[in-house]
C-alpha cells in the first residue's frame, strides 16, 4: 500500500504539542518555559525573538479546543492593568489560542524561567499573526502592529506594556516594517495607503507625525534596505510594467542606480494586454469589491457580450486583484482571452489587504459571502454589456469534471467548495431543475483556515467533525 505524509494534522485531529525551552551551548539540562498559564495545553507557537539584552519575547496563540464550543463571538476582555516589566535578562514570544480569537506577548527571563505578559491582543473575529514586533536598541521600548482599529497600524510600547504612541491611523494597512532608523527617528514600512492595488514604502517619524510615501512608481513594490538605512533595493512591477529592480535613496525613493529591467525581446509577440480594474458595490451594498478585467478585442470578437471565465480563489491571506505584473502576465487568461473569453478576477469578502471587517466577514459562513460577492462581479459585467449570465451553466454535482480549459471556475482548494455553492445557488433559483445533493470531505483540511470559516474541528457520530459535510 502507498503512504502519504502531511505536515499538519488532518480536520479532526489533535494539534502536536509544542514546548519552549533554552539550553547552554556548553551543554546541560534543558530549562523549560511554562506557556500553558493563560490558554492551557492547547495553543499555537507561532513567533519566538530574542531582544538586544538576550531576553526573550514570545507570541503564544490559545489553541483549546473550548474556545470553539460557544455557538457566539467571544466578548472582548476588560483591559488588564499594565504588568511591570524586570530589567533582568530574557527573551519573549507570541503564544496564541486555537480559536485564534488572542494572542499574548510573552517576556521570558532564560535564567530563572520567570514570564511576564507585555500584552494581549484579543478580537471577536480573529487575530492575525506578523513579524512586526521591533525592539528598539537605542531606548527600552518596542514597536507592535495591531488591527485592533479595524486596519493594520503600528503602535509603541514600553517594555513595562504602556501604550505610548500610535504611529500610523486611516483606513488602510501597515503590511511589513522594513527599517527603524533611530538615528533619525523614522519607521520604515510597506503599507496600502495609496488603494488597495498597490503596496508602497512609508516613513513616519518615532516620535509621531505624518506619513510620508517614499516610492514612486505605480504598481507593487518590495524593498531590502542597507544596514545603514541609508538606501533601499526596490524591485516592483504594474500591470504595464515588467519587473524592475533599482536601488533608491531612502530620503526621497530616487532612484541611485537601475539593476535589472525586463526588456526581454519575446514579451511584445506575446501581445500580453493588462487587465482594466473596476468596482462595484457588493449585492447587500456593505462594501466596495475590486475587480480584474481582461476583455477580448472588440475589433475581432464584436462588443460583448462574451462567454464568461471566473477565476476564483477568495480565501485568507490571498488577494488576486492588484496592480501587478503577475496579474498581467496569467498566461491560461491571457490565453482565454485572446480565444474571446472575458476573464473576470474579483477579490471577494474573505480576502487580504482589506482590513480585519472585509476579511472576516466569512467567519463561520465559509462560501456564502464569498459567492455572493462573484455574483455581484457577474451581473456588474452583464450591466456593462460584457457578459451574458443565462449563458452560465448550471452543473449538478454528480456530472463528470470538465476539462480545465472549459472551466468557468478554476481555482484553488476554496474555490472547490465556492463553485460547489454557486451550483447550489444557481439551482435554487431554478436555473437548474434537478436534485442536488453534495458531500463535501474535509480530511485535508488545515486547522487555521478551517477554524476560521467552519467552526470547530470536532467529532460527530463517531467520524472527524468537518470530514464530511452536506449542502
Amino acid at each position: 500500500m502507498g503512504q502519504e505524509d502531511h505536515h499538519y494534522p488532518f480536520a479532526g485531529c489533535g494539534n502536536p504539542k509544542v514546548r519552549l525551552g533554552v539550553v547552554s551551548t556548553a551543554g546541560g539540562e534543558v530549562r523549560w518555559f511554562d506557556l500553558e498559564k493563560s490558554y492551557g495545553p492547547d495553543f499555537y507557537l507561532p513567533r519566538v525573538k530574542w531582544l538586544p539584552d538576550n531576553t526573550l519575547v514570545v507570541q503564544v496563540r490559545v489553541s483549546s479546543a473550548r474556545a470553539f464550543a460557544a455557538q457566539p463571538a467571544p466578548r472582548p476582555r476588560p483591559a488588564r492593568p499594565p504588568r511591570r516589566c524586570l530589567t533582568r535578562v530574557g527573551c519573549g514570544g507570541q503564544v496564541q489560542n486555537r480559536a485564534q480569537t488572542a494572542v499574548e506577548v510573552l517576556h521570558i527571563w532564560p535564567q530563572t524561567g520567570e514570564r511576564k505578559v507585555l500584552l494581549e491582543e484579543r478580537s471577536d473575529a480573529w487575530v492575525n499573526l506578523h513579524k512586526m514586533f521591533t525592539p528598539l536598541k537605542q531606548s527600552p521600548r518596542f514597536l507592535w502592529a495591531s488591527e485592533r482599529t479595524g486596519f493594520q497600524h503600528l503602535y509603541v510600547y514600553d517594555y513595562a506594556g504602556q501604550l505610548e504612541r500610535q504611529l500610523t491611523s486611516g483606513d488602510w494597512m501597515v503590511e511589513e516594517v522594513k527599517a527603524v532608523d533611530e538615528q533619525a527617528g523614522l519607521v520604515y514600512f510597506m503599507g496600502t495607503r495609496s488603494g488597495w492595488l498597490e503596496r508602497h514604502l512609508y516613513s513616519v517619524p518615532l516620535g509621531g507625525g505624518d506619513v510620508v510615501q517614499i516610492t514612486r512608481e505605480p504598481g507593487v513594490h518590495n524593498v531590502i534596505f542597507d544596514h545603514r538605512n541609508g538606501r533601499f533595493v526596490d524591485q516592483y512591477s504594474s500591470a504595464e510594467l515588467p519587473f524592475r529592480v533599482n536601488v533608491c535613496d531612502a530620503k526621497d525613493g530616487a532612484v541611485v542606480r537601475a539593476l535589472f529591467a525586463n526588456n526581454d525581446a519575446r514579451l511584445p509577440r506575446l501581445a500580453l494586454a493588462p487587465p482594466q480594474f473596476a468596482t462595484f458595490p457588493s449585492l447587500d451594498g456593505r462594501v466596495t469589491l475590486q475587480a480584474a478585467v481582461l476583455r477580448p478585442d472588440p475589433a475581432k470578437f464584436g462588443p460583448g457580450p462574451y462567454p464568461t471565465v471566473v477565476p476564483v480563489y477568495g480565501g485568507p491571506h490571498v488577494q488576486t486583484v492588484s496592480n501587478s505584473w503577475t496579474v498581467t502576465a496569467d498566461l491560461r487568461s491571457q490565453f482565454l482571452c485572446s480565444q474571446g473569453y472575458l476573464v473576470l478576477k474579483i477579490d471577494n469578502r474573505g480576502s487580504a489587504r482589506r482590513g480585519l471587517g472585509f476579511e472576516s466577514e466569512v467567519r463561520w459562513d465559509m462560501g456564502n459571502l464569498e459567492v455572493q460577492d462573484q455574483k455581484a462581479g457577474v451581473q456588474w459585467a452583464a450591466a456593462q454589456g460584457l457578459a451574458d449570465p443565462s449563458a452560465l451553466p448550471a452543473r449538478p454535482a454528480a456530472a463528470a469534471p470538465r476539462p480545465a480549459r472549459s472551466d468557468p471556475m478554476p481555482g484553488g482548494a476554496p474555490a472547490e467548495l465556492r463553485e460547489t455553492l454557486t451550483w447550489a445557488v444557481r439551482a435554487r433559483a431554478g436555473r437548474a431543475r434537478r436534485h442536488l445533493r453534495v458531500e463535501l470531505r474535509w480530511v485535508h483540511g488545515r486547522h487555521g483556515a478551517r477554524a476560521r470559516t467552519g467552526r470547530v474541528p470536532g467529532r460527530r457520530r463517531g467520524r472527524p467533525g468537518h470530514e464530511l459535510g452536506r449542502l
